[in-house]
């Protein structure tokens, strides 16, 4: 049967999954099944892997760590409904990861060693010198669980620091580094070219420029399939930074092509911090922002949005649409009221004084207006910014780790209710850490948003606990306003995918339909659906391309579907 959709959408024919009749049926938190047992009546009906994992059958021993339920043999593999969820976060770090203390600088999450599992390096925020000050690599083992590799696949790197990025250096598909570490001055760009499978080697220094670098950002500029990079040069006779562009020249060295890609003499004036990229108008190429401060008297501070002409060229705005806000961290784009404008969360150094946190809702004028709520006054100050739509609602939430200076303090969960936020603490792990870095990372293979919290101490070169938060949801069936005929939402299959996926779900009755692809940050890739439908089963493929044809990079993505009023979600990660 064709849908009105066309050949991208259609209708089949439901199907039941039949089940040998077996006493238990092993689950995931999807609702999938993943093992059969026979199983003593009294079992406990909910476990976790490793830490309950002697009291299981050995047949469980090749599942991924994480939560699992029992079912009896009636049960059927059916996905569940993810909409307006309870959920929360476990902390499950001594299950799955080394529990030693260590001085985290930054984290970077990827798989390196190309085995379709996120595995993440740590690098080391001690000032100090020596084996303290070594970067480490974890990776994910295919039972589970983290385990630190460093001695086999990283060489001695012994300097400590805030900036590690993700880079492809050569064009090669391989996942390689690129470090900052703490410099007095001298030249600090380091490179750590991948062999494929996760081991790393110091590049010879004529691949990276003989600069002194406080803040870089990784860029495609001319979409060559070759990663340039944007850095913040330290200019040590003015006491400011100067932003340089370096081009790569197809994976044999980086040219500085500044003088020609940006507006140099406009930004003497500024003191300029950091830099930002993000894609603010869904056309695949990065805008800058310029994070000023005023590193001497006079200097302007005002933060400025480079606008990008689609090949890494840049100019200033006659009217500059940033409001001013002091001592700027980072920014952050989503689109938080669903209205299809790329709004802006902004970063600020609060010191434990000041508020730490806006958000800037893009106007009508092309304006940027502090649109922050009262719950939003956080004084405490914030290393890291996760954003998600961990409830299912179709809307942006914030996790926020936080710190107080030189103290360890509790994060922060806003959660998003059609634009207006509210505290939800009760939702992640009662912990008072000193968090530096955050990031998502999928630890248990169900591409739902886990999260690494990489720690350390208030103190110079003193060390903490890193954390891994294992995201867990239940379902709404108890829901007594739930309605009788509810439209069910598939998960995607395969899940995680490379390069399509197919997206499934029943539809009970005649109504309007649409169903849509967004990425982590809220921002609109592709309209897979649009219209009316009949009741039924309907099925599209999402091929990773946005509207635009343009193929979407690694990660987790969202498809939302529209219906009756009601907004239905899931994640799905692809990996390339």
């Amino acid at each position: 049967m064709k849908s009105k959709f066309g050949l991208a959408f259609v209708c089949i024919m439901a199907m039941s999954l039949s089940l040998t009749a077996i006493p238990t049926v092993v689950c995931n938190i999807r609702g999938a099944i993943v093992a059969r047992l026979d199983l003593p009546a009294d079992h406990p009906k909910t476990f976790i892997l490793p830490v309950q994992q002697s009291q299981m059958d050995l047949r469980l021993a090749n599942l991924p760590y994480g939560k699992y339920f029992l079912m009896d043999e009636t049960y059927e593999s059916t996905s569940i409904d993810f909409r307006l969820y309870p959920f929360h976060f476990y902390d499950a770090t001594t299950a799955l990861m080394p529990v030693e203390e260590q001085c985290t600088g930054d984290i970077v999450v990827a798989d390196f060693n190309g085995d379709g599992l996120d595995d993440y390096f740590s690098m080391s925020g001690s000032y100090l010198m020596g084996t303290i000050a070594q970067c480490r690599i974890f990776i994910r083992q295919p039972e589970g669980g983290f385990v630190d590799e460093t001695t086999n696949r990283l060489p001695i790197f012994e300097r400590g620091g805030l900036e590690a990025h993700l880079i492809d250096f050569q064009h090669d598909g391989s996942n390689d580094l690129l470090l900052l570490p703490y410099t007095n001055g001298q030249p600090n760009c380091y490179l750590l070219l991948n062999n494929g499978e996760g081991i790393f080697g110091l590049a010879a220094a004529p691949l990276m420029p003989s600069i002194a670098a406080q803040n870089a950002q990784v860029i495609d500029f001319n979409h060559d399939g070759y990663d340039d990079v944007i850095f913040m040069a330290i200019e040590q006779d003015a006491n400011r930074f100067i932003p340089q562009i370096w081009i790569n020249n197809a994976g044999a060295t980086l040219v500085d092509e500044s003088v020609a890609r940006l507006p140099l003499a406009q930004l003497e004036s500024f003191g300029t911090w950091s830099v930002n990229a993000l894609n603010l108008n869904g056309d695949g190429a990065e805008e800058l922002i310029m994070v000023n401060h005023e590193t001497s008297p006079g200097i302007n501070d005002l933060d400025v949005m480079l606008i990008n002409d689609g090949n890494g060229y840049f100019s200033l705005l006659q009217v500059n649409p940033l409001p001013y806000l002091d001592n700027g961290l980072q920014y952050h784009c989503m689109d938080y009221d669903q209205d299809g404008d790329m709004d802006l969360l902004a970063r600020i150094q609060g010191y434990g004084v000041w508020r730490s946190l806006y958000l800037l809702k893009l106007t009508e004028n092309g304006m940027y207006q502090d649109a922050s709520e009262d719950i939003m006054y956080i004084t405490k100050h914030i290393n890291g910014v996760l954003i998600s739509d961990y409830d299912g609602n179709g809307y942006p939430d914030l996790f926020l780790g936080c710190v107080s200076p030189g103290l360890p303090d509790s994060d922060i969960l806003l959660m998003n209710n059609q634009g207006e936020f509210s505290p939800l603490n009760s939702m992640i792990p009662d912990l008072t850490d000193f968090t530096i870095e955050m990031s998502f990372i999928d630890a248990n293979g169900d591409a739902y948003p886990d999260v690494l919290m990489g720690n350390t101490n208030g103190q110079i070169n003193q060390t903490g606990l890193s954390r891994l938060y294992i995201y867990n949801y239940g379902t709404d069936a108890d829901d007594p306003n739930a309605p009788a005929n509810e439209l069910l939402l598939e998960q995607n299959y395969p899940n995680p995918f490379n390069p399509s996926t197919t997206i499934a779900c029943t539809v009970p009755v005649a109504g309007e339909l649409s169903l849509d692809i967004y990425n982590m940050r809220g921002q609109h890739l592709k309209s897979l659906a649009s219209g009316n439908v009949t009741a039924g089963d309907y099925q599209a493929v999402w091929d990773g391309t946005d509207n635009l044809g343009r193929t979407v990079s690694s990660g987790t993505y969202t498809y939302r579907l529209r219906f009756a009023d009601r907004v239905y979600s899931k994640k799905m990660l692809l990996i390339k």
